[in-house]
């Protein structure tokens, strides 16, 4: 069969996963939370440490990718990937990566700084551990998961030295846990299970209840954080909007159980949110409604 590079790039660049890049997006919330979206030179830190943390996701993507070629050939949709497929070999995808990751790290070190380089390599070492192993333990694999989005907080946190409260990290977590247990009861609902041994260990009935439990507190969380952000202030028009913004969150997590509940929905939360004009566009609103909160200065009541 004779070399097409076009049909080479679009293998490539479908194996790097780049619609999953939405989930960095976690890495602009410090920067957003403090009021510092438009201090320029910030948001371009902070938009490099994006790239590179992007770059860095589709390494792990490939790593897992090809840890799992065996069991993803046996799959029905995930047979389908560029390298179980076989338009990309194994070898082609090592060197990808490594070219990936040394782009990555060259951008950290010229824009960032050494404890940036420090989270990228623990996310990275992380990401591997659970792919060869960790991902075969029951509650370790959605603690590592949820880990991973904590850890995109934490990069962006450290590029602009925001501090932001243990409270939004906490309100990753939940929310990355909750997101985690539902793509667990749908792998046991789908055939997903035959190939990911960990869903057979877990329970539809305590999945369920679960799901709840984590939705709340997810709520309950971010609720806490909203109300320790304007608990010094006079209350007005912008801590009405940030209850409204609040609000948003729960009805988000809501409609995301309703969607996921479906009959063949993986629960997966890129694909998800792509094809839910509803949870778009409740996304949306709480962006305006939080935008406006922090960053226009309203009259108090």
């Amino acid at each position: 069969m004779p070399f097409n590079f076009k049909l080479k790039m679009k293998n490539t660049i479908k194996m790097m996963r780049p619609r999953h890049y939405i989930k960095n997006f976690l890495i602009f919330f410090p920067l957003f939370l403090v009021g510092q979206l438009f201090v320029w030179d910030k948001l371009f830190t902070v938009f490099i440490g994006f790239l590179t943390f992007c770059l860095m996701s589709s390494v792990v993507y490939i790593i897992n990718d090809c840890c799992d070629l065996q069991n993803d050939r046996k799959h029905s949709t995930k047979r389908l990937r560029a390298i179980a497929s076989g338009m990309i070999t194994k070898l082609e995808a090592i060197i990808i990566a490594i070219l990936l990751t040394s782009i990555s790290f060259a951008l950290n070190i010229i824009f960032a700084n050494v404890l940036t380089i420090m989270v990228v390599l623990f996310y990275v070492v992380l990401n591997i551990a659970y792919s060869l192993r960790l991902k075969n333990i029951a509650i370790l694999d959605l603690i590592l998961l949820a880990l991973c989005y904590v850890i995109r907080v934490l990069y962006g946190d450290i590029l602009i030295n925001a501090e932001i409260a243990i409270w939004v990290y906490l309100t990753v977590f939940s929310m990355a846990i909750f997101i985690g247990i539902i793509k667990r009861k749908n792998e046991i609902l789908t055939q997903d299970n035959i190939t990911r041994k960990v869903a057979s260990v877990y329970s539809v009935k305590a999945l369920n209840i679960a799901e709840y439990i984590f939705m709340l507190l997810t709520f309950v969380l971010y609720l806490c954080y909203i109300i320790l952000t304007i608990k010094d202030a006079v209350f007005g028009y912008n801590s009405l909007l940030l209850l409204l913004g609040g609000i948003c969150v729960l009805f988000i997590l809501l409609r995301y159980v309703k969607v996921t509940n479906k009959i063949g929905n993986s629960g997966n939360p890129v694909e998800v949110l792509f094809k839910d004009i509803t949870l778009i566009t409740l996304v949306v609103l709480f962006m305006i409604f939080t935008t406006l909160g922090i960053y226009v200065e309203f009259p108090s009541f």
